[in-house]
């Protein structure tokens, strides 16, 4: 892509993911002028958001990971074929989302919902078939419900790698290239401020309407498309 293209002239690809971090919904919501669009017609990366999120805890980041079940890791599994399994329960990851979070000033607003999710799309035994999609978009679809977001539609089809607005890739997805800017958080007292976390980290804190309104200006994304 030659060095005289807009950003605002791109269209933003996003993984599939669930709670995907701020930039991942900052061009969901086209603030960076141009489109975006969902892809879901891609390969399962392993070690990705696309089966984990991160957030804060006492002592720095918390992985919360939703396992793909062993053999189903082939790396050209697509991510609508992505089995979830079992080993790690709903409660337990929902438990180190409740002790992170519990002070947090929205968390108990929002736990009933979110405790309900997790268990309605998470695998409770092995037996329980769940996909890494449909958590994935049910995940999605409540915090664009509960921060009045639009989601972009989601594509099938194959689609091409451009520029930094691809967030495919594993380190543009971590926000490798993009600046964070300070929101309080839960630990500032312990820790430097923490950025590329999931949405939940900003929403638990700052609540739906204070996010929705400064998302704009939480995330600045990178000012050059190769």
């Amino acid at each position: 892509m030659g060095s005289d293209v807009q950003i605002s002239e791109v269209t933003a690809i996003l993984p599939l993911c669930p709670f995907p971090p701020l930039h991942w919904w900052f061009l969901a919501q086209e603030h960076h002028g141009g489109s975006s669009r969902i892809a879901t017609n891609e390969s399962f990366v392993k070690q990705s958001f696309r089966n984990r999120l991160f957030l804060a805890q006492a002592n720095g980041v918390l992985n919360v990971t939703f396992p793909v079940k062993q053999g189903d890791t082939a790396s050209d599994m697509l991510m609508t074929d992505a089995l979830l399994s079992s080993h790690v329960r709903p409660k337990t990851s929902w438990r180190s989302i409740q002790t992170a979070y519990g002070a947090a000033p929205f968390f108990e607003h929002f736990a009933p919902e979110l405790e309900a999710l997790w268990h309605q799309h998470l695998p409770e035994n092995d037996n329980d078939v769940r996909t890494l999609a449909d958590w994935s978009i049910a995940a999605l679809e409540w915090m664009a419900s509960t921060c009045q977001w639009q989601l972009p539609p989601i594509s099938n089809a194959p689609l091409p790698f451009q520029s930094q607005l691809d967030l495919r890739d594993r380190q543009a997805l971590r926000g490798k290239t993009w600046t964070f800017k300070r929101y309080t958080q839960l630990y500032e007292d312990r820790q430097p401020f923490l950025g590329g976390l999931s949405a939940l980290d900003a929403l638990f804190i700052l609540g739906p309407q204070e996010l929705k309104a400064r998302l704009p200006e939480l995330v600045q994304q990178p000012h050059h498309v190769d």
